[in-house]
């Protein structure tokens, strides 16, 4: 997070992505995954140096086509 004195707080390189199934979900999970960066501190060895907020908002309305998979 941070902050400009102009735009507020926002979140650098943040994405926002629209997926319609679980699996579109789970391919974004997974090159999350791959992108996450290791490194060693002096309290663990394998330390995440990167951080993630996985967020779902689901929306369901009558008109909408039902995914089958």
């Amino acid at each position: 997070m941070r902050e400009d004195p102009k735009s507020g707080i926002f979140i650098k390189d943040l994405n926002i992505i629209q997926v319609k199934n679980t699996t579109e979900i789970e391919n974004f999970l997974n090159l999350g995954s791959k992108n996450k960066h290791m490194g060693e501190t002096k309290m663990n060895q394998d330390s995440s140096r990167s951080h993630c907020i996985f967020t779902v908002y689901m929306e369901i309305g009558e008109n909408m086509d039902v995914i089958k998979q």
